[in-house]
């Protein structure tokens, strides 16, 4: 811990701690990992190394024991996938092309003078940098990048061919959008605090905006469907880490229950959209699940290995159904998921039910990429649609169709925290 005082946290981990890697106490030296310090790196707000399989390791294919062998610390960062290397390499499989294009990782277009300055950052969204095996593993690094660099490959066609890339916003956007004023009412100071304060684009509250947001993604939807090769074998996944916090009629499924007893896995329902020339058209899928849904999708186009079946992670599941976790629980829970469930169960599915069989088979011809498409117009002029973003969709709001009215109270500050003068 370079002989900072301190505990690391997890897992599991409940909270946003900031990632080990590119912490204080990561002692590295050369290409250390970023960090954007406002996002508040207490000795008592950093995670532990993480050391559990996910997708990126079983991606590796065939390669996995060259690539792993160039980690740099695997006593510390190889411990819990021993076992899980050699099951993948013997496999055979071909590797899976993957990158994490996340905002402030790297240069940005948004920096000056060619230095990385890193002030869009949102360093506890980055995935990959908790994983000590990919973090640290000289390797892999080509695949953390910026957002910049998603847009500069796809000009430049150095996207791989094939392969799973995620994509995500953070505190500044690359288009230089500012949150649009629709109230001609609202004062320039009250104007310049929005603007300061809500220009980023990961749809996160508190220091964005959601029509940037949706630009941000328009933006990467459209450089997708604008290349005919790429957008044929294409599947975007537009999805949230959390919901928008309002609660539904459907009670959450409780899977597993933590050291405190309080329970894990899942909360309220998430939105999800599945973008590809394959999907069916007017449906909402029924199917139960949980993130857990899109690395089983994931591993069935790409014939991996579900995370669950590896033998570390197969152990680990195995012995959280045991007294010492059941515990956690109330009396008689058993702790059947405490882990990858990406094997199909009947608590969870994937994505697969959103893809139309009869588009897949050729029966019917793909969907044109003119479906997803948003003019860039459209995408740069704020608000978008001026404002009637459900007409032009066609959707009619419920408070609409019910006739109810919406009288905004007197003297009503939507934004609290970033104007705190007009509360």
């Amino acid at each position: 811990m370079n002989g900072r005082s301190g505990t690391t946290q997890g897992p599991p981990l409940v909270n946003d701690p900031q990632p080990f890697y590119g912490s204080q106490f990561d002692s590295t030296t050369v290409e250390k990992q970023p960090a954007n310090l406002k996002d508040g790196y207490a000795d008592t707000n950093i995670a532990s190394n993480m050391t559990f399989a996910t997708l990126p390791l079983t991606f590796q294919g065939y390669n996995i024991t060259s690539v792993m062998s160039q980690n740099l610390n695997p006593s510390f960062d190889l411990p819990d996938i021993g076992k899980d290397m050699p099951f993948i390499q013997n496999l055979g499989l071909d590797p899976v092309n993957w990158r994490w294009y996340q905002e402030g990782y790297d240069l940005e277009s948004s920096d000056v003078d060619m230095v990385a300055s890193h002030t869009s950052y949102v360093s506890h969204h980055q995935g990959p940098q908790y994983f000590g095996y990919l973090a640290n593993t000289p390797p892999l690094r080509p695949n953390f990048r910026g957002m910049t660099d998603f847009f500069t490959d796809m000009a430049n066609d150095t996207l791989p061919q094939g392969g799973v890339f995620y994509i995500r916003g953070g505190y500044i956007n690359q288009m230089g959008l500012l949150p649009p004023i629709t109230n001609p009412l609202t004062p320039l100071e009250e104007i310049r605090a929005i603007n300061a304060a809500k220009a980023g684009d990961d749809d996160h509250p508190a220091y964005t905006d959601r029509q940037i947001s949706e630009a941000m993604a328009a933006r990467v939807i459209n450089a997708i469907a604008a290349d005919p090769e790429l957008w044929n074998k294409s599947a975007i996944i537009v999805t949230y880490d959390e919901s928008d916090g309002f609660y539904d009629h459907v009670p959450p499924r409780i899977l597993s229950y933590g050291p405190d007893g309080l329970p894990l896995a899942r909360g309220i329902r998430v939105p999800l959209l599945l973008i590809s020339p394959y999907a069916r058209t007017h449906a909402v899928s029924h199917v139960e699940g949980d993130h857990n849904a899109i690395i089983e999708t994931i591993n069935d186009i790409f014939g991996l290995p579900a995370l669950a079946s590896l033998p570390d992670e197969a152990e680990a599941l195995k012995d959280g159904n045991t007294q010492a976790f059941n515990k956690f629980g109330p009396s008689g829970f058993e702790q059947k998921y405490l882990g990858p469930r990406d094997i199909n169960s009947p608590v969870t599915g994937s994505l697969l039910s959103g893809f139309d069989p009869m588009r897949l088979t050729g029966v019917l011809p793909a969907l044109p990429a003119s479906f997803a498409i948003i003019p860039d117009k459209v995408v740069k002029t704020l608000p978008h649609y001026n404002g009637n973003g459900c007409n032009a969709i066609g959707v009619v709001p419920e408070d609409v169709r019910q006739g109810i009215i919406n009288d905004i109270p007197s003297g009503f500050n939507p934004l609290p925290s970033t104007y705190p003068a007009a509360n």
